[in-house]
């Protein structure tokens, strides 16, 4: 009894305190801006991704080499030529070179301008989508202010925090900035009201003109909370990972390799260094490019841990860019240089048969007086929280991630728009960070950093999600396997094809899996362990398919995401060990379910379980009841036409004024309907009509099926009856008449095989008959709808 009450209480403490909560958490404004921001940036990913296929899929660019459509079309002009050789062959002075500098210059910068500044797009959508939520009249200017709000902790360094390094400061000051812009636009003396004669859009602009101002000055000002003390000495400075590949051009190499070793590296190691007079041999010495970074890579593998870690600080500060004057143009600063020691590193790929050196050190980005609120932010908070979610932390991540959407999901609450709040940041940053370094170094090297991470929001979609939250399309493929519940099994049909594209609303809440104890553990458990068959296809585990390197929509198949998302068909093994592992969790659950609904209906509904039963022992009734399901799918899809149009009515009643202009679109687009419905109407009953004529080909057969199972039916009762009462000498005399009975039907079907045979070759014949008359009915109708409705459309 006490336990009955515990029980009770922690019900109604879920259903009465816990639910609300978490309801009302998942509609706070800040969570659905960032819900609502996050979604508006789709596209930008999208485009971001396009420009990376380009660049490295179709002209050989990011180190993609021969692994491109432009390196199979170099292998097709040149088919005596190796395919190691390809890639170096489109780094020579040829046209394919210059195709490939053409094609990578136009496309690659699509990643920089929408992945690369992420930051920025996500600083004014966010703003622009809170300031929706509190009915804000100027939302472009709100967005503006949470721009340049976070622009202003910047301190100039737009171009360090423009990408996934400045995220979580751009949502911070996001929220910062809009809502002190938002409260100060409220206060009347701010208020600047211009004459009536003034454009409503200047007007609007001047209106808050003061909070705008006040709002970013107070941003820069508290700046002053890190400057102040940089400046009196404290030394404050983000310090970064950087990196510098090559991979390119004989030319880049040449300017290169022009410089004097002992001239840059003499006064910081001095001019008698052994390791400085060893560089500066290979550096002055003849032979290829490719030559001399062989034999750095010699000199650096068969160096001592310590000379190794000078040898990398030396080509750290020997690295740089080409400048526009075609000058060489350092990489490494004088405030750099002192956290070079023991902390630079080099490594050597071979990136499709191309040798890269992958140069890695730490680089001071931002010290002094432009160390502001967003360097304290990365420094202090970002740069750890990339460590811990890109290695040890990730997979903890991950796994609390997928947990804690299907448990909120569980209790009916939108567990991604609440989950979302906390993690979409993380993912995000790792997603650019990761296409970043693929656009900046190519993917091999930038895989080779150890900067790149698992983890970004593009493995949930291919991995995680199958089907939705939960991995519920397994759950859909099992419900047709094995379910005999036809109320499941007729949701799971019209499920299933939103199931296809991510979208799972109709399980959720059709089956349901909210608040249903049989489903709660397969529902929680089959992400989680996805996740975790996911990352051991991982890089870091056993590196079958990589990092993601392509952004696509949520709502994109999970098996076609994963070859787009990894560029690889490898990854499609994963993806379907995943959907089998979902398929096994939910597998005995659906068994389970079955179970219970049975035994209830069995006990409280006879006359149902009765007809559930019969379905699969009368194959007649089966057809039937399938019939019936199908025309019934096809009358509602006549009514939706009609429905629709009343819909669209009601719209126009909203929006048209002219009542006689209104009247008339009105009746055009419910003749229209009409049209259409007709048609629908006649589609279905053909179709009825059709499965009425086939199911004459099968009676014969059915009618011997039936008779067979009602001899076994009825000896089941009999036997039953005679256990029952204690009569155990019948039950041997009723199995034998009923195996009698049971051979008689069969010597009867056996001996009018040739009869059964020519019926069933008659009744083909009708109904192909009948199949045709409908085809061209059909036909028929389809030309006079089409007349129909360009009579009306003229009307």
């Amino acid at each position: 009894m006490e336990m009955g009450k515990k029980e009770s209480k922690v019900k109604r403490w879920f259903s009465t305190k816990f639910v609300p909560a978490i309801t009302k958490l998942g509609s706070q404004r800040h969570l659905a801006s960032l819900r609502d921001a996050f979604g508006t940036l789709i596209p930008l990913t999208i485009a971001g991704s396009l420009g990376l296929i380009m660049n490295g899929i179709v002209f050989g660019g990011a180190g993609s080499g021969y692994v491109s459509l432009l390196g199979l079309i170099v292998k097709m002009v040149h088919p005596d030529m190796a395919w190691e050789e390809i890639s170096a062959y489109l780094w020579e002075d040829n046209g394919f070179n210059k195709a490939m500098l053409v094609g990578t210059n136009l496309f690659a910068q699509l990643n920089t301008i929408t992945i690369g500044m992420t930051s920025l797009w996500f600083a004014f959508t966010f703003g622009y989508f809170l300031s929706l939520t509190r009915n804000c009249k100027n939302p472009v200017i709100a967005g503006f202010a949470s721009l340049i709000g976070f622009l202003a902790t910047t301190m100039g360094n737009i171009g360090f925090f423009q990408g996934a390094e400045g995220l979580i400061s751009a949502l911070i000051f996001g929220i910062i900035s809009t809502e002190m812009f938002l409260w100060l636009s409220n206060v009347r003396a701010l208020y600047i009201k211009l004459p009536d004669g003034v454009p409503p859009s200047v007007s609007k602009s001047f209106a808050v003109f003061l909070p705008f101002m006040i709002t970013v000055g107070t941003i820069a000002l508290s700046n002053i909370v890190f400057v102040l003390p940089n400046v009196l000495g404290a030394d404050l400075a983000v310090t970064k990972s950087a990196f510098t590949s090559f991979s390119g051009s004989e030319t880049d190499w040449q300017i290169y390799f022009s410089q004097n070793v002992i001239e840059r590296l003499g006064p910081i190691y001095g001019v008698d260094n052994e390791l400085v007079l060893q560089l500066q041999d290979i550096w002055s010495g003849d032979g290829s490019a490719e030559s001399k970074l062989n034999a750095i890579k010699t000199l650096y593998e068969n160096s001592s841990t310590e000379d190794q870690g000078i040898i990398g600080a030396m080509i750290s500060l020997m690295n740089g860019t080409i400048s526009d004057k075609g000058e060489w143009a350092f990489a490494v600063d004088k405030a750099t240089i002192n956290n070079l020691y023991g902390d630079a590193s080099l490594q050597f790929i071979d990136a499709n048969g191309t040798l890269v050196l992958l140069s890695k050190y730490i680089q001071t980005s931002i010290s002094g007086a432009a160390f502001g609120w967003s360097a304290a932010i990365y420094q202090f908070f970002v740069s750890s929280l990339l460590v811990f979610a890109t290695g040890s932390g990730g997979l903890g991540l991950a796994l609390a991630y997928a947990f804690f959407i299907s448990f909120l999901w569980f209790f009916g609450v939108h567990g991604s728009n609440v989950v979302n709040g906390a993690f979409s940041p993380i993912w995000s940053m790792i997603g650019t960070i990761n296409l970043t370094l693929i656009t900046s170094l190519g993917y091999q090297a930038a895989a080779a950093s150890g900067e790149m991470g698992v983890f970004s929001g593009q493995f949930f979609d291919t991995f995680m999600n199958l089907g939705g939250s939960g991995a519920t399309l397994s759950l859909i493929i099992g419900t047709f396997v094995f379910s005999k519940r036809q109320d499941m099994r007729k949701i799971a049909t019209y499920a299933a094809p939103s199931g296809i594209f991510q979208i799972n609303e109709p399980v959720l809440f059709g089956y349901p899996i909210v608040l249903n104890a049989v489903y709660a553990t397969p529902f929680i458990l089959a992400p989680m362990v996805n996740v975790f068959v996911g990352w051991l296809f991982s890089p870091d585990v056993m590196n079958i398919v990589g990092y993601a390197q392509i952004g696509v929509p949520w709502t994109t198949p999970y098996l076609l995401a994963s070859v787009i998302v990894y560029l690889s068909p490898k990854a499609l093994i994963p993806a379907l060990l995943v959907t089998g592992v979902s398929f096994a969790i939910y597998m005995p659950f659906i068994w389970l379910d079955n179970m219970s609904y049975f035994r209830k209906l069995k006990a409280n509904f006879p006359e149902q379980y009765a007809l559930e039963m019969k379905y699969y022992s009368d194959p007649r009734f089966k057809f039937q009841t399938i019939t019936g399901n199908k025309h019934e799918r096809l009358v509602d899809k006549a009514e939706v036409i009609i429905n629709n149009a009343h819909s669209q009515n009601r719209f126009w009643e909203q929006k048209m004024t002219d009542k006689a202009k209104l009247e008339a679109r009105k009746a055009k687009n419910v003749a229209l309907a009409e049209i259409r419905n007709e048609y629908a109407v006649l589609e279905a009953d053909l179709f009825k009509e059709i499965r009425v004529e086939t199911e004459k080909v099968y009676d014969r057969k059915w009618d011997y099926v039936n008779s067979i199972t009602a001899i076994k039916d009825k000896a089941k009762l009999d036997i039953k009856a005679a256990k029952d009462s204690g009569r155990m000498d019948e039950v041997v005399q009723i199995k034998q008449t009923a195996k009698e009975n049971i051979m008689a039907k069969k010597a009867d079907w056996k001996a009018s095989a040739d009869t059964n045979r020519a019926y069933v070759q008659d009744m083909k014949k009708q109904v192909a008959q009948v199949k045709l008359e409908a085809k061209q009915q059909l036909a028929q109708a389809k030309v006079s709808t089409k007349e129909k409705l360009n009579a009306a459309k003229a009307k």
